[in-house]
């Protein structure tokens, strides 16, 4: 057996305070096929009826789909006053209010950076923009693109934006970000730094007990290799702006095809699933993963 995929797969990766020892056995439940609304996943989130909505990323329609936890559509609702500059990511609060965040930043180049707020009993949708306080420049030098977002989720009345690095970027850490959402914009600066090694972050979601799930790829390091490879990365009981402690490091299985995984969501405290994206002719998928921690 070749060692390298296993120390993979034990590997701990410490951002800061003491090394947890704690660890978590990865199976994988249901593979289905995802509606094809949904063929550009990039962000899910689960509502309170325990539905899964999702959105498209640029080049799609402002709209978000109900989906059941099959991958089928059961229902699709325009968002009015929104534009789908390039949305990435998707999460909700206890109220059912909607976050969407319009945070694509491929070309570094952006200055109309925002999160729509949806209700979805009034169809109210509020505008939040925002800016990074540190980028000066648009674009950057090669060296300095850490501005592009792909991953976000909800917590105690802020919404936490996890950086995606350019590739030659990545190994500097993803840059994490704190928008209030009591101001009616912000600028943001990052408090934080997740040390993904040479992965970056497409999506996250926090379960319901804290743990924070980090999902990332990248592409595979050999040549000709047309694949990419995901990884899960946990980090247990998130506290907001406390210490960091990356307590699992766990590959995402792909059942022998390529897959792009661009979504991830909680469905209890021990249950991911996870959406890929349409890649090279294959459909997209949602896929359900248990996620057991070991004592």
């Amino acid at each position: 057996m070749n060692p390298f995929p296993f120390r993979l797969l034990v590997w701990v990766l410490l951002i800061s305070g003491t090394a947890c020892s704690s660890t978590y056995t990865l199976s994988v439940k249901e593979v289905n096929p995802l509606t094809s609304n949904l063929r550009e996943v990039s962000g899910l989130t689960l509502d309170a009826e325990k539905q899964l909505w999702g959105l498209n990323d640029s080049g799609n329609p402002a709209t978000l789909y109900q989906i059941d936890q099959k991958g089928n559509l059961l229902d699709s609702v325009s968002i009015e006053g929104s534009t789908n500059k390039d949305w990435e990511a998707l999460t909700i609060d206890p109220e059912g209010t909607f976050y969407i965040i319009d945070g694509g930043n491929n070309g570094h180049n952006r200055k109309d950076l925002k999160v729509y707020s949806w209700d979805m009993d009034s169809k109210e949708v509020k505008t939040i923009p925002f800016s990074y306080e540190n980028q000066t420049e648009f674009p950057p030098a090669e060296e300095k693109k850490f501005f592009d977002l792909e991953a976000a989720f909800w917590d105690q009345g802020n919404i936490y934006l996890i950086g995606k690095n350019r590739f030659g970027a990545a190994e500097a850490g993803a840059n994490v970000y704190k928008l209030s959402l009591k101001n009616g914009s912000s600028t943001v600066s990052p408090f934080t730094r997740l040390d993904l090694g040479k992965f970056v972050a497409t999506d996250a979601a926090l379960s319901p007990s804290g743990t924070l799930a980090v999902l990332a790829y990248r592409l595979a390091p050999l040549p000709n290799v047309p694949g990419l490879q995901s990884r899960l990365f946990l980090i247990d009981n998130w506290k907001g702006e406390g210490s960091y402690t990356i307590t699992a490091y766990k590959k995402v299985p792909s059942k022998g095809l390529l897959r792009q995984y661009e979504a991830i969501e909680w469905i209890n405290d021990e249950e991911v699933i996870i959406g890929s994206e349409e890649i090279r002719g294959r459909g997209p998928v949602l896929i359900k993963v248990r996620l057991k921690k070991r004592k």
